[in-house]
């Protein structure tokens, strides 16, 4: 027997243009990754990402080419009301 799970998970990019305060009307790239159609999403430097799963039990991995020495000064949260990130059915990210 092959159990197969279905999952979805959405991703938000930005492109901050001052890190310490961007502005708010900045454009919100979405991405909908999902398991019928299995993708790498390449991130490059310079954009502030927001994930959130779509169905219970999705997994995200991510990898980076950044070294976790000095992980914790590239690690900038923002407000989710800083930008549009709240979908069609009012969930926004955690």
């Amino acid at each position: 027997m092959v159990l197969r799970s279905s999952w979805s998970v959405l991703i938000r990019l930005v492109e901050p243009d001052d890190w310490s305060h961007p502005s708010e009307s900045l454009a919100v790239q979405r991405f909908r990754l999902q398991d019928d159609c299995p993708q790498i999403l390449e991130v490059p430097p310079g954009f502030a990402a927001a994930s959130m799963a779509l169905t219970e039990g999705a997994i995200l991995l991510v990898f980076s080419s950044g070294q976790i020495e000095t992980a914790r000064e590239d690690d900038i949260r923002y407000p989710t009301e800083q930008w549009k990130l709240v979908d069609s059915s009012g969930v926004k990210p955690n």
